[in-house]
């Protein structure tokens, strides 16, 4: 089952990036994040192995299933920023406004150098997360959300309620 099939993303949309698809092409991440989640001898650190370890077919049909907790959020983007101390000298992040119009940051994720061209404000932005809960409660947020999927559309795919999500 594809995600977007389940939110109903349309054909307009453009899924520009995976986690799926990144951690196939990272597999060190992948490894270094499960050394963690079995290391014993810090129990207080990286990513709870409860739902299965981070990539197996366990750990993402706990993400399908609801079993690891997920957030879909939508929305049209307002404006793109350089965030961060890299210097880029290009925008890596952007601001949305989402359904209940509350202004969101979150950072470029995409694979093909030109679907940096999609965004840009005025296009419609969906993105899927995953929550991931961290080993221990002794920070004061415990979960990371991780980027799942993040598709795009320019404002021709937008239907009249402005949302084609």
């Amino acid at each position: 089952m594809y995600i977007e099939e389940e939110f109903g993303i349309n054909s307009s949309m453009k899924l520009v990036y995976t986690l799926r698809e990144f951690l196939e092409k990272n597999p060190e991440e992948v490894a270094i994040i499960n050394k963690l989640m079995l290391d014993e001898s810090k129990p207080h650190m990286g990513l709870k192995s409860d739902k299965g370890l981070y990539n197996s077919d366990e750990w993402w049909a706990n993400i399908e299933n609801g079993v690891i907790p997920s957030e879909y959020r939508q929305g049209i983007i307002t404006e793109l920023y350089e965030a961060g101390m890299d210097h880029l000298g290009r925008p890596n992040s952007f601001r949305y406004r989402n359904t209940n119009s509350n202004i969101l940051d979150e950072s470029m994720y995409f694979f093909n150098k030109q679907d940096f061209y999609l965004f840009k404000p005025g296009h419609l932005v969906c993105i899927y997360y995953a929550q991931l809960e961290f080993a221990t409660r002794i920070y004061t947020g415990h979960w990371v959300k991780r980027c799942v999927t993040l598709s795009l559309t320019t404002p021709y795919g937008i239907n009249n309620t402005g949302y084609a999500c």
